[in-house]
């Protein structure tokens, strides 16, 4: 399995390094590039250092979990990743935004032809680590 984890901080950089330790190749981008490039000397992460190039590193369909602040941050990278993601391709947000705003970003997404973009967190935070880890791969070739 591929996917990309954008926002390497404490759950992001964690997350990357048990997907990297499990075989699956993951692409990482971080504002500060340090943790970045530690990540990927530890556990051979394949480093974006835009995020543009995330998506230029992924194969179609393509999985990009969002481990950023709520807030602006989010709103910004996803406003980016918006113009180059594909119908098809999954956007996970795994930051701790309001409901509206989850809502409001579903409906940006939709229309711009990417349904399938998911909500992954909340204070289930654990069980729903362990359950997407399972189903990304099967939800990956169900929607290709």
């Amino acid at each position: 399995m591929q996917v990309a984890i954008l926002g390497l901080g404490r759950m992001g950089g964690n997350m990357a390094r048990r997907l990297r330790q499990a075989g699956h190749e993951v692409v990482g981008w971080n504002r500060s590039t340090d943790i970045t490039q530690q990540i990927s000397k530890e556990v051979g992460l394949v480093v974006a250092k835009q995020v543009e190039d995330v998506v230029k590193l992924l194969e179609t369909p393509r999985a990009v979990w969002l481990m950023l602040p709520a807030g602006d941050v989010t709103e910004n990278i996803l406003g980016e990743l918006i113009g180059l993601l594909s119908k098809g391709d999954i956007v996970v947000e795994g930051g701790n935004s309001n409901f509206r705003d989850t809502m409001r970003r579903a409906e940006m997404l939709g229309a711009k032809g990417i349904p399938n973009r998911v909500d992954s967190w909340g204070p289930e935070w654990q069980h729903n680590w362990v359950t997407w880890r399972a189903m990304l791969p099967k939800y990956l070739a169900e929607y290709a």
